[in-house]
């Protein structure tokens, strides 16, 4: 908690100086708009359509039969710019377009927009009690959407050290050479070793020749920035851009690093990824992911110094972008990391700051920064304060301003405006507009009903399938952004009584002899539906009677032979008439025949082995070839099988008493469980009969399966 105090309270004093300007600005900086979406056209009634021609004809003489209505006044859908857009300044140290004091945004500037900032900057490091002073000024520029160009120059910076001797690099050390860093002892500091038994002193990571109160010129960078994904161009809901810095020495001797001290001498590189993302009008969120990869200063081609590489991630956010008065908070840390580094940690070797203040617009495109700095971690530094000082401004190209263009429409009168539809005559829609600046016309057509076809100032109309009654056509011309609608036009259709079109069915379409089938006609118009008016119905036949009248009969096949016959019908109506036929198929009946016998054995209703194979297993492929057959079982018992003559027989003793009558009805259902379950005969195809025979028939305990072809007739012997 001790740690944001500061921040805090920074952050706190900048929302009550800047909420209540920000209340009442109404000339705010607006962000860069976005991509602008196509012009969607005129949305037609829901009974009418729309077809769109183009034409590049603006200049062709008008029909001379036709006459010109007056033209119709043209609607502009967008007015032309009348000056630059504003957009944000350049970002103060570290990039072409700021969200915060030193974060960049991953939006770009846009085609041929510069920016250009001036500022300076405080920060504190250890050991040695340091703290750096930069004045900055960079330059930025636009290429194109996607890529922007960018210089920055330190003209001036300068240390001063509290604690002089903590550093390595400073004279009033006695005795310690710069050697290369001692690897076998861990410090949280590096430090160059000063010798036998003398205790080395450190050096500051990032500032490595800092060693007395002084400084000099900074460094020269410069490099490219390359948008991914942009927010503001309505492709993604963020904004992610790649950006890379080639940081040039401006000092390179030992003697002369010594003095400026805020430099190493070499050329350095750093690869960034800038996200950031608007929500709203109300904040907007910005995190950079730089590294630097640093290279070893030397003298005489041998390294001084092992320096490490630095990691350093920033989060920021700035309330109310789109305002006046902007209220800016981020934080900022270093991670040393590398073979010379012995700890990855924040903390003292890798100290976060914090930045907190405002942004205040006196124009819309020139921005002055004022931010409070606090270094945490940093415990054995007196003096941890900080600050952002800058001012940014843009110049955005103005745009040109195209003169005024206007267009007239009038429309002729459609050739011809009336017409019967059985016909099939062309109706010919002719339009003329001309723009002021001889520019392309494109030309779309709302119609009542119908289709247009063809494109350009001349089209046709196609009422094909439309009933009768008048429609209209309205033209209308586009060139730019500018619309004129066209007068419309009339077209008064006649259309003839569709002819009746009929189709017929018979169910079922295959009987034998004897029975009836059922016969229909159903008369629609050509596309399928109800015909407008009644029609009266005539039938006939190849064969048979037809009984009935009106779109559904009946057709008595009784006496016909066996074969193909068909049924025909006649419509007729004030569209004109249609014939139809449905064919029929009459099959003579079969007669019933028996297919099987066996015997059961006296007292017993079991289906033996002697009653399946073969009598019973030669059934189905005998009842498969009469689709819709019955099979007839019929079972018979002697009077004298009973359980208690079956015992005397067998000289045991009757448990209980079994009927002959019930013998034989076991036997019968005994014979269609077999067909059932072992030979798989659908069960609604079996009729089962018992019956007991005469005392000592010759025909007791005989089974027999008759089949019985479909529309024949059986009386079973036994019922």
């Amino acid at each position: 908690m001790r740690l944001l105090a500061r921040p805090a309270a920074a952050l706190a004093l900048g929302l009550a100086l800047g909420v209540p300007v920000w209340a009442v600005a109404d000339d705010t900086p607006k962000s860069d708009p976005p991509a602008k979406k196509k012009v969607a056209d005129k949305t037609p009634d829901a009974n009418s359509s729309t077809n769109t021609a183009a034409s590049t004809d603006s200049t062709a003489a008008p029909s001379p039969a036709t006459p010109a209505p007056a033209p119709a006044p043209a609607q502009q859908t967008d007015k032309p710019a009348t000056k630059a857009e504003p957009v944000y300044p350049v970002a103060p140290l570290l990039g072409d377009r700021a969200t915060t004091f030193t974060l960049e945004s991953g939006e770009m500037l846009g085609r041929h927009v510069v920016g250009f900032s001036a500022g300076a900057s405080k920060i504190s490091r250890a050991p040695g009690d340091v703290t750096d002073l930069d004045v900055d000024l960079d330059l930025a520029v636009g290429i194109n959407d996607r890529i922007s160009l960018f210089l920055g120059f330190t003209p001036y910076s300068h240390i001063h050290t509290g604690r002089p001797t903590e550093l390595s690099l400073n004279p009033t050390l006695a005795n310690c050479p710069l050697v290369p860093l001692n690897k076998t002892q861990s410090t949280i500091y590096h430090f160059i070793d000063c010798g036998a038994g003398t205790a080395g002193a450190a050096y500051v990571e990032d500032y490595p020749f800092a060693n007395h109160n002084g400084g000099g010129v900074g460094k020269l960078a410069f490099g490219a920035k390359f948008n991914l994904l942009s927010q503001q161009r309505g492709s993604s809901p963020i904004a992610v851009a790649l950006r890379t810095d080639f940081i040039v020495p401006t000092v390179t001797g030992l003697s002369d690093l010594l003095d400026n001290e805020v430099q190493n001498g070499e050329f350095n590189f750093q690869f960034m990824v800038a996200m950031s993302r608007k929500w709203g009008g109300t904040i907007e969120t910005v995190l950079n992911l730089p590294v630097l990869i640093t290279i070893d200063p030397r003298s005489g081609g041998q390294a001084l110094l092992h320096q490490a590489k630095q990691f350093r991630p920033s989060f920021g956010f700035t309330a109310f972008p789109n305002k006046r008065f902007q209220i800016i908070s981020e934080y900022n840390g270093v991670v040393f990391f590398g073979s010379a580094t012995q700890n990855t940690t924040f903390g003292p070797r890798d100290p976060v700051d914090s930045v907190s203040g405002i942004r205040f617009y006196p124009w819309k495109s020139f921005a002055i920064d004022l931010g409070y700095r606090s270094t945490f971690g940093l415990n054995q530094v007196t003096d941890k304060n900080g600050f952002v000082i800058r001012a940014a401004t843009t110049f955005v190209p103005t745009k040109k301003v195209p003169p005024p263009v206007t267009l007239e429409c009038a429309v002729a009168v459609a050739d011809p405006s009336a017409i019967e539809a059985t016909t099939g005559g062309a109706v010919t829609i002719t339009t003329r507009a001309a723009a002021s600046d001889n520019g392309p016309v494109s030309y779309t057509y709302d119609v009542s009903g119908g289709q247009i076809e063809g494109s350009g100032s001349q089209v046709r109309w196609n009422y094909s399938g439309l009933p009768a009654g008048t429609y209209t056509i309205t033209p209308k011309a586009a060139t730019g952004k500018l619309v004129a609608t066209c007068p419309s036009t009339t077209v008064a259709l006649t259309v003839a009584p569709p002819a009746p079109r009929l189709v017929c069915s018979a169910t079922p379409s295959s009987v034998h002899a004897g029975e009836y089938v059922d016969v229909s006609a159903t008369a629609t118009d050509p596309k399928g539906n109800a015909l407008p008016y009644p029609v009266t119905y005539q039938w006939r036949a190849s064969g048979g009677t037809v009984e009935g009248s009106g779109a559904n009969v009946k057709l008595n096949t009784t006496g016909l032979n066996e074969g193909d016959y068909s049924v025909t019908a006649r419509a007729e109506g004030k569209g004109g008439a249609a014939d139809c036929s449905a064919p029929v198929n009459v099959k003579n009946i079969q007669p019933a025949r028996e297919i099987a016998r066996c015997v059961f054995k006296k007292f017993s209703a079991s289906v033996t082995n002697a009653c399946k194979n073969p009598p019973l297993d030669g059934v189905p492929p005998r009842f498969q070839q009469f689709p819709g057959a019955t099979l007839v079982i019929e079972a018979t018992a002697d009077p004298s099988e009973t359980r208690e003559d079956a015992s005397k027989a067998m000289k045991t003793k009757g448990k209980a008493k079994v009927t002959p009558e019930q013998l034989a009805k076991d036997r019968a259902q005994n014979v269609k469980d077999d067909l059932v379950k072992r030979l798989g005969v659908p069960e609604s195809a079996i009729e089962t009969h018992s019956s007991v025979g005469a005392k000592g028939g010759a025909a007791n305990g005989a089974m027999t399966i008759t089949l019985v072809p479909q529309g024949a007739k059986y009386e079973p012997k036994n019922p």
